[in-house]
């Protein structure tokens, strides 16, 4: 009796674990973060745009505009985008216009790392790196 009780308790405290490990898996990695995304017009077109920073340095902001406004916009960064991290953000470009945008990454020091003239696609990926840092602010 003993060992049926103990048989059973292992089959149970198995089926916990790999359910435990499965929801661990399917769940986003803590490196990978989801950012809210701006309001668009239904006729915008969607497209996610996955910032890597590889500044070396804490991110504390993420702006990104169409090359033309004069003014950043709001924040895309929830928490702060550590080295190596990546966000990624749900844009939305209408089709008929100017999809050049800029992107602006201000670290926890205020520094700004800045790239102009970015085409976004369905898919975009930007590297924003030390080379980026925008010595004249």
């Amino acid at each position: 009796m003993m060992n049926r009780k103990l048989i059973f308790f292992l089959f149970l405290f198995g089926i916990v674990f790999f359910a435990v490990a499965q929801e661990s898996e399917e769940s986003p990695s803590p490196r990978r973060r989801q950012s809210p995304s701006p309001a668009g017009s239904e006729a915008d077109l969607p497209s996610l745009v996955v910032v890597i920073n590889e500044t070396g340095f804490t991110v504390k902001n993420v702006f990104i505009s169409r090359v033309n406004d004069d003014n950043w916009g709001n924040n895309f960064l929830v928490n702060l985008l550590y080295n190596k991290e990546s966000v990624t953000i749900n844009m939305n470009q209408t089709p008929e216009g100017n999809n050049l945008y800029k992107i602006r990454l201000v670290d926890v020091d205020g520094d700004f790392y800045t790239k102009t003239n970015i085409t976004l696609r369905e898919r975009t990926t930007i590297r924003m790196r030390i080379s980026d840092f925008e010595w004249d602010k």
